[in-house]
C-alpha cells in the first residue's frame, strides 16, 4: 500500500540486550518492522553499577559496546556506553544520560545514512531523547505497569513523572492492555492499543518435543510454565497449594530465576526448574506441556499486564489456566480464568482432561491470527493516518 511508504526508517530504543536468550515485545515487535523499512535498534543503557553485580555485563562491555552491527536484513544494532547509575531516582542525571545518548544515536544515524526517522522507544524515560534527535514522528511503546516494579517511593515520583512527560510529547502512544490504556489516555496526543503478538516462524516450526532431555523421565500430566520466575508477578501462595494438592501432576518452570523462588519452590518433588531456553525452544516446551498455567497474583503490575506468554501457550492449543488478570478475561472460553485458589485447581483439573479438539484448533486459529507482522501493519495504520491528518489540518 502507497501509505505503508511513507514509513520506513525506525529508531528503536528497547531497554533490553538484543541477544538475550528471552524475548518479549521489545524484539519482537522491532524486528517485525524490518518487513517495512530499515531498524537501528539501540539497547539499554547498561549502569556502571551492572558491570560489578553481573559478570555477563562486563563481557557485553569489552565485546560489543559503543558498536553498531548488522544482524540482519534491514536490522542494525547499537550498544550504548554506560549510563550514570541513579536516573531512576534523579531526574537530573536521567537527563545527563539521555544526552549522552542522544550524541551517541546521531553518530550512528548519519553513519547509516538514516534521515527521516520515526523514533520508537519502549524506555519510559526517554523524553529528553524527543526533543534532541530529529524525526518524523515518536511513539511511546508501553508493555509494562512500571510503578508495579516494587521500586522504592523516591523512584516512583520520579518515574511517574518522566512517563507523563513522554506520554505528553509523543505523537502516538502505544499500549498492551486496557489498563494502560486508561492510565495514559488524559495525557496522551493519540493513543491506541495493539496486543502481543505471534512469530509464526518459531511458533509454527514442526520440531520434536520428545528431543527434549530436560523433559525425560517425567510422568505425565505436565503442568507447565514459562516465563519470568519471580516473587513479582508469581503468586508463590497458590503454586505452593497446587503443588501440594495435586501431587500426581509434573509441574515444570521454565525461565530466568530472580530471587530464590526456585530454592524455596524444590521443596516439593512434583516441582521441576529448567533454566532459560533459547526462544528457538519456547514452542518445543509448550508442545510438551499437557497444560499450561499463568499463576499470577493481582496487584498493579499485573493488572497492566497482556502477557506474551498467554498467545505462544494458544498457537500450540494448548488448554490454558490462569488467575483472573483483566487481558486473559477477555479469551474465555479459549482460557480458563480462575477467580480463587479453589477455583485454579479445579480449572486445573478440567484442563488435563481436556480433549476438545476443536477449541484446540480454535486457539490455534486464533493465535496465527495474531502475528507480529500483522501488529507492525496496524501500527504503521495509524501513523499514516495521523501523518495524513497533520498534512489535511
Amino acid at each position: 500500500m502507497e501509505k505503508d511508504k511513507e514509513f520506513k526508517e525506525f529508531l528503536v530504543f528497547s531497554w533490553a540486550y538484543y541477544d538475550q536468550l528471552v524475548w518479549y515485545a521489545r524484539h519482537y515487535f522491532p524486528t517485525a518492522l524490518t518487513k517495512n523499512g530499515r531498524v537501528l535498534y539501540c539497547e539499554k543503557e547498561p549502569s556502571i553499577i551492572s558491570f560489578i553485580k553481573y559478570k555477563e555485563e562486563i563481557s557485553r562491555l569489552l565485546s560489543s559496546h559503543h558498536k553498531t552491527r548488522e544482524v540482519g536484513e534491514n536490522l542494525y544494532v547499537y550498544s550504548p556506553l554506560p549510563r550514570i547509575p541513579l536516573d531512576r531516582c534523579i531526574s537530573a542525571i536521567n537527563r545527563i544520560n539521555k544526552k549522552k545518548l542522544a550524541s551517541e544515536i546521531r553518530r550512528e544515524l548519519k553513519k547509516l545514512f538514516f534521515h527521516d526517522i520515526t523514533i520508537v522507544t519502549f524506555d519510559f524515560m526517554a523524553a529528553p531523547l524527543i526533543s534532541t534527535i530529529p524525526h518524523k514522528a515518536s511513539v511511546y511503546y508501553c508493555v509494562d505497569e512500571i510503578l508495579g516494579y516494587g521500586m522504592d517511593i523516591s523512584s516512583q515520583k520520579v518515574i511517574d513523572v518522566a512517563e507523563k512527560e513522554l506520554v505528553s510529547k509523543v505523537d502516538l502512544t502505544i499500549v498492551v492492555s486496557d489498563h494502560l490504556y486508561e492510565k495514559h489516555l488524559p495525557y496522551a496526543r493519540n493513543i491506541m492499543k495493539i496486543t502481543h503478538g505471534i512469530d509464526l516462524e518459531l511458533f509454527t516450526k514442526k520440531l520434536d518435543s520428545n528431543d527434549l532431555k530436560e523433559l525425560s523421565g517425567l510422568q505425565k500430566p505436565l503442568v507447565g510454565f514459562i516465563g519470568k520466575i519471580s516473587k513479582n508477578p508469581l503468586d508463590v501462595i497458590l503454586i505452593k497449594r497446587i503443588l501440594s494438592e495435586r501431587r500426581n501432576y509434573q509441574f515444570v518452570f521454565v525461565g530466568p530465576e530472580y530471587d530464590g523462588i526456585v530454592e524455596e519452590l524444590s521443596y516439593y518433588k512434583n516441582f521441576y526448574y529448567v533454566p532459560t531456553v533459547p526462544k528457538e525452544k519456547v514452542a518445543s516446551f509448550i508442545r510438551a506441556f499437557d497444560v499450561c498455567i499463568i499463576p499470577y497474583k493481582m496487584n498493579s503490575y499485573v493488572k497492566g499486564m497482556n502477557s506474551i506468554k498467554t498467545i505462544q501457550y494458544l498457537s500450540q492449543g494448548k488448554p490454558v489456566v490462569s488467575t483472573n488478570i483483566p487481558e486473559a478475561k477477555k479469551l474465555v472460553p479459549m482460557i480458563k480464568v480462575a477467580n480463587s485458589a479453589e477455583h485454579f485447581i479445579l480449572l486445573l483439573d478440567e484442563a488435563v482432561s481436556d480433549t476438545d479438539v476443536f477449541m484446540a484448533q480454535k486457539r490455534v486459529e486464533f493465535a496465527q491470527s495474531q502475528s507480529w507482522e500483522v501488529k507492525v501493519q496496524e501500527f504503521v495504520n495509524k501513523l499514516s493516518e495521523l501523518s495524513n491528518d497533520k498534512k489535511n489540518s
